[in-house]
């Protein structure tokens, strides 16, 4: 890990992606507090993972999946490919999940109650999740 630390004063484009993941990380953490305060903990975080989730599926950045991807990266040395491959499937079976068991927490805010419509429409919203 020491080494890891060296090579980030070396290279710019390590310190920005470390800076880049803590920032994404903190959002996150803030996002979840907010809606465990407002909503309790079991709800906030089921809204946070299904916010999370929208990012992964329907953006063409996957920076939700950065969020994983780049630690299991750092520790293990698996290519970003594979582990964002694993994140979409996870988010997808997570998804499938949550509309069975509870779909009144996409309810929540406006990107969860969009995201349903997405996952609940199969033309033409299921084409975002496909080109992504």
């Amino acid at each position: 890990m020491e080494n890891f630390f060296k090579n980030i004063k070396k290279h710019e484009t390590h310190k920005e992606t470390l800076i880049k993941f803590v920032g994404l990380v903190a959002i996150l953490i803030t996002y979840f507090s907010y809606l465990s305060w407002e909503y309790g903990a079991e709800t906030g975080f089921i809204v946070s993972a299904l916010t999370w989730s929208f990012f992964v599926l329907c953006t063409p950045i996957a920076d939700a999946g950065f969020i994983i991807a780049f630690p299991v990266r750092l520790l293990f040395g698996v290519r970003m490919i594979y582990t964002v491959s694993t994140v979409s499937v996870f988010a997808v079976i997570f998804n499938l999940i949550v509309l069975n068991v509870s779909p009144q927490s996409y309810e929540i805010t406006f990107i969860t109650s969009l995201f349903y419509k997405i996952l609940t429409t199969p033309f033409p919203y299921w084409s975002i999740i496909i080109l992504l």
